[in-house]
């Protein structure tokens, strides 16, 4: 969000874990954080976005007040791979004996995983399946209560374990 006036979520929440704020007051902050922009062109803030409410900002404080702030260096500043170096994930997947449900959010809202990647991944896999909830982001629909796609997808896969 350069240019923009707007600092980056990942940057603002490293910022926030490590400052010394209360879960109240980090709650007040990370509802005011922008949202990315609506179609309009105007910035949202976390609080106006559809299904937030007071409590859901309040657990997303307390988890953000319990985390070293560290463990958000690499994403805040693009690079988040750097976990991976070192690591061959193919012979970690390939390793993986039991089945596997991979639950991919949708790439149109904010998955972290790109469709060619989960279907690479499902394919390395012994038994690997692959779930994509079409409409929803990274939390799954856990953000906004918007959990009967997960929960349908969860409960057909430990069925036919």
């Amino acid at each position: 969000m350069e240019g923009t006036g707007i600092v980056s979520h990942s940057a603002a929440e490293r910022a926030l874990a490590g400052s010394r704020l209360t879960v109240a007051e980090l709650a007040e902050a990370l509802g005011d954080l922008p949202a990315g922009a609506a179609e309009d062109g105007s910035i949202p803030r976390y609080r106006d976005l559809p299904g937030r409410d007071e409590l859901q900002l309040r657990g997303w404080a307390q988890t953000l007040s319990d985390l070293d702030p560290d463990v958000l260096a690499h994403h805040g500043t693009g690079r988040g791979r750097v976990y991976l170096t070192g690591i061959d994930m193919d012979a970690a997947m390939r390793s993986v004996e039991c089945p596997v449900l991979l639950v991919q959010a949708d790439p149109e809202r904010g998955s972290l995983m790109s469709a060619d990647a989960a279907t690479r991944a499902t394919g390395i896999l012994a038994d690997g399946l692959q779930v994509v909830l079409t409409g929803h982001g990274h939390s799954l629909g856990l953000d906004t209560w918007q959990t009967a796609p997960l929960l349908a997808a969860l409960t057909g896969f430990l069925e036919q374990l």
